[in-house]
């Protein structure tokens, strides 16, 4: 009996040990969430599976199409740029419209844009296949997805777990990016060894792979509930109108007296954007500058240049190429599910800073190292901690808005997002058209650096969210 006892209690450090780990990374959130969200997160792993095949061999594609350096770089800045009217419309009326609705032309479009990629070889045909067809030449979120699957999340998600859930939707994204990448490089190797195809074809197959993927997200979209759509409550954002003002003003004052026609309804058009409160704005105005700037330095070092780099730099063939990705993207999955016990202990601000500055440092190192073993080590080590800023910043910005501001706000960040991204391409095409092409590891490391400072500076006193909830324990 008392053996039993006491391997029960020697049993139960080790059970508390388990339960906690558990619950830190938010496994039980993510295995206790609704269906929608569950199926949510499936069409981001298609989706970003897709993006890490296609961005793997973009560049190489463009070469063998003929383009030089320069036109490479002026296409994928192109094409993010023109992407975002594009993206931000489709986040503008999606709550008005329907998420559902607006996630199946996102997704019918995406298979266009594959299609065109099997198809065509002109520069203009695939500049606007790339941009109707929300093809990413950085292998990042393009599109209204990730916005309007974000703000989904939020109202399906109480405050205090959200940034589990969010944790588990970088962690799977990245995951799929991973494979992505990893797949593209073994089957277009094994279709050029075994297949007998010319690089070209291979590359088109990828596209084709593409296209099916399209449609398989655009199949689960079909699955997911009503309770999807924002709530009435939501479609009406915080105004600084009185509602006893306005519920005065629809009665006479004196009885008997005609009351005056009421006045002219604007546009119906207008009645679908959602208005934003006063406090937003002075919040969304800094977020966009940082993120902006970030952005920057992100398109900057886009993976498509990355690969690009490693591929003409050390002549890695595709296959090992792959691999070295997909072990990086596995690293940077893991790192975003890191940085949820860490953010749950000392907030989302300083996780975002203190988790990500490693990253930022050790990209700026990259070129510096003359040898492709010390290179790829210092690349696979800034992917540990890569991703541990994504979760909370999108728990810190889901808090500080209000729920009806949600899917604007974040369509327009990620609006900012790509017009910025879409300086970095066209200059780092010209530092490679000048045989400065490494130079481009540096200038974004040193500008991540930066971000990542101001970010604590300007968001570090920050610790309730718009209901006054604490942000952490």
């Amino acid at each position: 009996m008392a053996d039993n006892e006491s391997g029960a209690r020697n049993s139960r450090p080790s059970a508390s040990f388990f339960h906690e780990i558990y619950d830190g990374i938010g496994l039980h959130t993510f295995v206790h969430s609704s269906a929608d969200t569950k199926l949510l997160l499936v069409q981001r792993f298609i989706r970003i599976f897709a993006y890490g095949q296609s961005t793997l061999i973009l560049a190489l594609f463009f070469k063998q199409l003929g383009w030089t350096d320069a036109r490479k770089g002026v296409f994928m800045t192109t094409a993010l740029f023109v992407d975002v009217p594009v993206a931000f419309l489709m986040t503008l009326f999606a709550d008005s419209l329907g998420r559902r609705r607006t996630l199946r032309l996102a997704a019918l479009m995406m298979t266009g844009g594959g299609v065109a990629f099997v198809l065509a070889s002109n520069y203009w045909v695939l500049l606007i296949a790339a941009t109707a067809g929300l093809i990413s030449p950085s292998g990042t979120e393009v599109g209204p997805f990730r916005a309007i699957e974000e703000s989904t999340i939020a109202h399906l998600t109480a405050p205090e777990v959200r940034s589990d859930i969010y944790g588990w939707y970088s962690l799977i994204g990245a995951v799929a990016s991973a494979l992505g990448s990893l797949s593209c490089g073994w089957i277009v190797y094994w279709l050029q060894k075994n297949g007998g195809l010319s690089n070209l074809e291979s590359y088109r197959t990828i596209y084709a792979i593409y296209t099916c993927l399209s449609l398989a997200q655009l199949a689960f979209t079909f699955f997911l509930s009503p309770a999807c759509e924002a709530r009435e409550s939501e479609k009406i954002a915080a105004d600084d109108s009185n509602p006893e003002e306005d519920s005065s003003a629809q009665t006479p004052l004196l009885a008997g007296r005609r009351s005056p026609s009421p006045p002219p309804e604007p546009p119906k058009i207008w009645g679908l954007i959602p208005r934003i409160a006063p406090e937003s704005r002075a919040i969304l105005f800094k977020l966009s500058l940082l993120i902006g700037f970030d952005s920057v330095a992100s398109g900057i070092a886009s993976k498509s240049w990355v690969t690009y780099w490693f591929s003409t730099t050390y002549s890695v063939p595709q296959n090992v190429l792959g691999t070295i990705f997909f072990v990086a993207s596995i690293l940077t999955a893991f790192s975003g599910l890191a940085a949820l016990p860490v953010a749950k202990r000392i907030g989302p601000v300083k996780t975002m800073v203190f988790g990500h500055l490693p990253s930022a440092v050790l990209l700026g190192l990259v070129p510096i190292f003359p040898t492709l073993a010390w290179a790829v080590m210092c690349y696979i080590l800034r992917a540990c901690f890569l991703h541990m800023d994504v979760a909370p910043r999108s728990a810190f910005v889901s808090a500080i808005l209000l729920p009806g501001e949600r899917t604007t706000v974040m369509g327009w960040l990620n609006v900012v997002k790509t017009c910025c991204q879409a300086v970095g391409p066209s200059l780092t095409g010209w530092l490679a058209s000048t045989n400065h092409f490494g130079a481009f590891f540096i200038i974004s490391g040193t500008m991540k650096t930066i971000y990542d400072l101001l970010i604590l500076v300007v968001f570090s006193r920050v610790k309730t969210d718009r209901q006054g909830n604490r942000l952490w324990k």
